[in-house]
């Protein structure tokens, strides 16, 4: 790229500093690739946006206005006034729902009883033990008490139901520039302190860095 005919935010290598930037000398030339803000200087620079003052750079930690000749330009990264990026769907933790218990009269005594889409548990009452029963035919154990049961009723369920699932492998929603990363400052200067970094929605380039969306990992019911 010869140079940048529009604002925004773009990859750049500072070669030159601009006349009265306070230890120019010190900090040009630069071979290290940094993300430099492009900006209106002219309010007619529409008009003729190759004219050597048509747009100023901007540059993080440089107080003093900087020009397109100054640098070696990369490529563009994101327009001055970002839109949001789309939100992505957050990734859904699968958490399995608690039994629900009932008492039915049923001969010769009560049982507690819990409906489920694989099948329904039982515990026959009235006994000094606990009897806890799947599909009416398969014992799971005997307990001390109804609460106990229960428990293990509900750890079976989630077992069962886990073994249907495949975990899905987590998928990136964007990738930055490590570089960029490990320059970011350890704390913002203040409460409403903030940095930003360009970000690519695929992997080119320097933006090799895989961003995740959460840390939950989505998961997918398996053919049964």
């Amino acid at each position: 790229m010869k140079f940048p005919l529009k604002p925004g935010y773009y990859w750049a290598k500072w070669r030159i500093a601009a006349e009265g930037t306070v230890e120019g000398d010190e900090l040009t030339p630069s071979d290290f690739w940094e993300i430099a803000q492009v900006n209106e200087n002219d309010p007619n620079w529409e008009r003729n946006p190759a004219e050597d003052r048509a747009l100023s750079v901007s540059l993080c930690g440089v107080s003093e206005t900087q020009w397109r000749d100054c640098f070696v330009w990369g490529d563009f990264v994101a327009p001055l006034h970002n839109e949001p990026l789309p939100q992505p769907v957050p990734a859904v933790a699968v958490q399995i729902k608690r039994l629900e218990w009932r008492e039915e009269p049923i001969p010769p005594a009560w049982e507690c009883l819990a409906s489920t889409g694989v099948g329904l548990y039982c515990i026959p009452l009235g006994r000094n033990l606990f009897e806890l029963r799947f599909r009416d035919k398969d014992t799971l154990g005997v307990f001390d008490t109804l609460e106990a049961a229960k428990a293990a009723a509900q750890a079976d369920h989630e077992a069962r139901i886990r073994s249907a699932i495949d975990p899905v492998p987590a998928v990136a929603v964007v990738f930055a520039s490590e570089e960029q990363i490990s320059n970011l400052p350890p704390d913002p200067d203040d409460e409403g302190g903030a940095a930003y970094i360009p970000l690519r929605h695929t992997a080119a380039g320097k933006f090799q860095m895989p961003l995740y969306a959460a840390a939950a990992v989505p998961l997918k019911e398996k053919n049964i």
